[in-house]
């Protein structure tokens, strides 16, 4: 963990992950600025409705090139260093910019077909959330984000590896 590699002592993360964290603590956590009032299930989204966004690594690089499209990759520097992807248009913005201009109502989401990777897919799942609660109606996720994209032998700009 970074925080212990700077010094930083009584670190600790919880493993099982935030859903289960919401489920089994709802009276501790603000969700989108909002105590839970009820089932914490029932601000969740399903699994069903996120996979129903996403795009395999080669429909998500054929549809890239498509008019009114915009692709914004929301991983950090580090990740985007380590493995730039080089599609044409392509925005590098961090996920809480793509936030600010989701809830600000920008032309650059508003009138615009997205498509958003990440690293393995969790950060386009909360971002999800706030897609959902502005109406954005035209979106979809790498599934699986660039993990997955380099599992299936895509080089940097979307090419089978070795063409």
């Amino acid at each position: 963990m970074k925080a212990q590699e700077w010094g930083v002592a009584n670190v600790y993360v919880y493993r099982s992950g935030i859903i289960d964290w919401l489920k089994k603590y709802p009276d501790q956590v603000l969700f989108n600025g909002q105590e839970f009032a009820g089932d914490p299930a029932e601000y969740l989204l399903d699994s069903e409705k996120y996979l129903a966004r996403c795009l395999s690594p080669q429909e998500f690089v054929a549809q890239s090139g498509e008019p009114s499209t915009v692709v914004f990759d929301i991983r950090d520097v580090a990740g985007r260093q380590k493995f730039p992807i080089k599609l044409v248009g392509i925005k590098h913005y961090p996920v809480d910019r793509v936030v600010k201009l989701v809830r600000s109502g920008s032309r650059k989401i508003s009138r615009k077909r997205l498509l958003i990777l990440d690293g393995c897919g969790t950060q386009a799942k909360w971002l999800q959330y706030v897609l959902e609660e502005a109406g954005v109606e035209n979106y979809f996720f790498l599934e699986g984000g660039v993990l997955n994209w380099r599992r299936v032998g895509l080089d940097h700009t979307g090419q089978m590896q070795g063409q």
